[in-house]
Formats: C-alpha cells, structure tokens, sequence
C-alpha cells in the first residue's frame, strides 16, 4: 500500500481513497507509514467491519477522524 501511495503522491495524486481497508494485511501501520512520509496526503478510508476498524484505527489516532455511516442502497 506504501508504494501505491508514494506513486499516486508522486504523480500529483492529493486525495487517495481506499475501500474496505481491513482486508489488507497491517493496513494500520502501513496507513501509518503513510502519513509519516506524505503528510500531506488526505487518505479517505472504508470498511464495513466495524471491530476491525476500531481496532486498527487507535493506531493511528490522533491522525484518524472516524465516522459511523449507515450503508447506501440504491
């Protein structure tokens, strides 16, 4: 995940979103890596696993602003 970030940053990506996040393995210290060399990137996270979220999130804690959605349906 580190790499895909470094090339979008590099590429002039500002806002990266990624979707159902805790399915990659240590995405939570990867995020962290994250940040720590490209603070200025606004990363927008999802998962529908809620336990897993919190979970890997409190790792990233004062960096994360968590928000409880509902589901869409459409």
């Amino acid at each position: 995940m580190f790499d895909l970030a470094d090339a979008f940053v590099k590429m002039g990506g500002k806002y990266l979103f990624i979707d159902e996040i805790y399915k990659y393995k240590d995405w939570s210290k990867e995020l962290n890596l994250i940040y720590d060399y490209h603070s200025k990137l606004d990363i927008v996270f999802t998962g529908s696993s809620v336990l897993d979220i919190n979970k890997g999130a409190s790792d990233s804690s004062p960096r994360a602003v968590m928000y409880q959605m509902q589901g869409f349906s459409f």
